[in-house]
């Protein structure tokens, strides 16, 4: 043992990964000592070699990442010849039962490495109270803790957990204060939550969950809990203890901001995105979707469809923002949910597979980006003509142009479902250059798809996030779809970001359409459903710890439903809300925390197409020409001068170097006609 354990630990730090969360020092080999112990005593008669292998392996599987697992089994088999495969993992028979029946209890699929996970969580608590759940988002940290603490609750062993995200609060509203001017101790949410946690002798286990990034300023107050002194010091000089039934688990998704010294306090259990894989969510969706009676039809289209679109996105094309495979099959199935037939229509087969593959297109194709030079959508379209052929769309467009209808039963395309322009009454010349001023929503292709997305999956009471440049129309759009929903139960919030937003005071400005509806419940006036519209979501501040704190208060909110009464220090429970945002690439952060990005059906609004933006001028040309032009000369004048903008538009773009005072946009092309078209119209009023 005295030779192996050093030599071990030397080897892993030269041949394994230089991943942050890896430590290998005298914690980690004291860590192993003690496990190896306690399994010496648990089983006399195995040998301290195998007691050994057995500890080390166990104890630090659950930590490597997956390509670090197959060099460190190499490691174990050099210095153990032959023992790996005579010593299986330690198996608690009842434990693993319960954790498939708790799992299945929560919606979650129990496939051998989620009970593994579960079970290495639960192991490492054994020896470790302070314990680092780490992966990226959507990899299942979540669901692994949550099924934990319900199996530990079904073998009788009363488990309560306390979520709290350190990153949404102040540092004194986290630790606590002491006010400058009356010098009197105000309570911070984790110094009153280890109090009452200290002082409960009724529960078994007792969870203080820190879910939201660790920065190297809020974390270092943790090191005396984190360390052998188990005691978390306040700013009043009170000390109080991590009883042995606490422990602290922090939810995360990386720790670059983490020192050797806090990363080698805590143990890891760290989630590979292969782990629980994005299989897991279709399953489940299947199993709780409304529309039961089709599952037989879905789940041959799902085998089809779904593998292959995500390894063809993955390698081949970009995203607006950065998409993972979990958002995207989570967004079809809230696609599915929301536009599948109902079973009493007795659906066919084939209306069933076209509703799938609309829904397929969407959720993998919404997000990609397009521009002059990178078209990722056309690559899309052109790849998924040739893969799949079952239901055949048009030659004319791309898949994108084209929807399921439910009169037809076929694909149709969206310009069918653009509103026909209504006719303008004649104008004077004086009349035309007031309508310079206000000019009117044009609809277009682009427009009424991205309408139709957002309304259908705001209906369903899903969120929704339109990522594109300045001047697309994402507010526009957002705005058109939320009008649709007056007068059916829904309330709208706007609330436009900015860089002077945090956590705070965001807060603030959250609570005030919510009233008080018993107790700690809160939610929006009377019995309607309250969507914030959360414009240029990524705008506010980000600090020096690349954290936008009024994100995670966001993300709190969806997570857990609520947040925090910071003068009570009770969580607040908030019903009956949802989310939709905006966002441009360009500005701000550029993208939002994956964390909170999965939770939003994420759709790119792209500048519109040569046809499109023709459409949009001439409807914008023809009032300022009816007043005192002949018909036509309006029919001559309209089209040339809306094709000649859109060129021009095009030929700025391709030949001069993109300066920050040269925009390109739709809303300057647009600006700069309608000024143009004023100074014609005045022109002739003047004459």
């Amino acid at each position: 043992m005295n030779c192996t354990l050093p030599v071990l630990c030397r080897l892993c730090e030269d041949l394994l990964s230089k991943s942050k969360h890896y430590d290998w020092k005298l914690r980690a080999i004291k860590t192993t000592l003690y496990v190896a112990g306690g399994m010496k005593r648990a089983a006399p008669e195995l040998s301290e070699e195998k007691v050994l292998l057995r500890a080390l392996r166990d104890f630090n599987l659950g930590k490597l990442t997956a390509d670090d697992v197959v060099v460190f089994n190499g490691l174990l088999g050099d210095l153990f010849p032959s023992l790996p495969s005579t010593v299986p993992r330690s198996v608690d028979q009842e434990f693993e039962s319960m954790v498939k029946v708790c799992a299945r209890e929560l919606g979650y699929q129990p496939e051998p490495n989620f009970c593994l996970k579960v079970s290495q969580l639960k192991e490492i608590f054994s020896v470790r109270w302070s314990v680092f759940l780490l992966g990226n988002a959507g990899c299942g940290k979540s669901a692994v803790w949550r099924t934990l603490a319900r199996t530990l609750n079904a073998m009788g062993q009363k488990t309560v957990w306390k979520p709290i995200n350190p990153k949404s609060v102040t540092r004194n509203e986290l630790y606590g204060f002491i006010h400058p001017q009356t010098r009197e101790w105000k309570e911070g949410l984790i110094s009153s939550t280890f109090r009452e946690m200290a002082s409960n002798k009724t529960c078994r286990h007792q969870w203080i969950v820190l879910d939201g990034d660790i920065d190297a300023e809020w974390i270092e107050s943790m090191n005396t809990v984190m360390d052998d002194n188990k005691m978390l010091s306040l700013a009043s000089n009170e000390r109080i203890p991590l009883t042995d039934t606490m422990r602290l688990l922090l939810e995360i998704n990386h720790m670059n901001y983490c020192s050797p010294a806090t990363v080698s306090r805590g143990g890891v259990i760290y989630m590979n995105d292969t782990d629980v894989g994005w299989s897991p969510l279709l399953v489940s969706w299947l199993d709780s979707t409304q529309h039961q009676a089709l599952k037989p039809q879905l789940v041959p289209l799902i085998s089809k469809y779904v593998e292959k679109t995500i390894e063809f996105c993955a390698k081949n094309l970009r995203y607006v923002t950065p998409m993972s495979p979990a958002n995207q099959v989570q967004t079809l199935c809230k696609l599915l949910d929301a536009s599948l037939p109902s079973s009493e229509e007795d659906p066919s087969r084939f209306r069933v597979e076209a509703h799938f593959v609309m829904a397929c297109i969407w959720a993998f194709g919404g997000a990609l980006f397009s521009d002059g030079a990178v078209d990722s959508q056309a690559a899309f379209s052109k790849w998924w003509r040739g893969e799949f052929k079952s239901v055949a769309l048009p030659a004319e467009g791309t898949v994108f142009d084209y929807y399921m209808d439910n009169v037809s039963g076929q694909m149709v395309p969206w310009t069918q479902r653009i509103p026909a322009s209504m006719p303008c009454p004649p104008l004077t010349a004086r009349d035309a250059i007031q309508v310079v001023q206000t000019p009117d929503f044009v609809e277009t292709v682009d427009t009424v798809r991205l309408r139709w997305l957002t309304e259908t999956l705001v209906k369903a009471g899903h969120a929704v996030l339109l990522v594109g440049p300045a001047g697309t129309g994402k507010s526009a759009v957002m705005a058109r779809a939320l009008e649709s929903m007056d007068g059916q139960g829904v309330m709208v919030n706007r609330l436009p970001l900015n860089s002077c937003h945090d956590g705070p005071s965001l807060q603030t400005i959250l609570e005030r359409p919510l009233e008080k509806k018993a107790g700690m419940r809160y939610g929006p006036r009377g019995s309607k459903r309250l969507i914030y519209w959360l414009d240029n979501v990524n705008m506010p501040i980000v600090d020096k710890y690349e954290t936008q704190s009024a994100l995670e208060l966001i993300r709190q909110s969806i997570d857990y439903g609520g947040w925090y009464d910071k003068a009570r220090i009770a969580a607040k429970e908030i019903m009956h809300i949802g989310y939709v945002a905006c966002m441009d690439p360009a500005a701000g952060s550029g993208s939002i925390t994956p964390r909170l990005q999965r939770h939003f059906a994420t759709f790119a609004v792209t500048c519109p197409a040569p046809a499109s933006a023709q459409s949009i001028f001439i409807q914008l040309t023809k009032p300022h020409f009816s007043g005192g032009f002949k018909k036509p000369v309006l029919e001559a004048v309209s089209g040339p001068l809306a094709t000649a903008m859109v060129d021009l538009h095009a030929a700025v773009q391709s030949s001069l170097l993109p300066k920050w005072v040269l925009r390109g946009g739709a809303r300057e092309v647009s600006w700069h006609g309608v000024v143009y078209i004023e100074g014609v119209c005045q022109c002739y009023y003047c004459s």
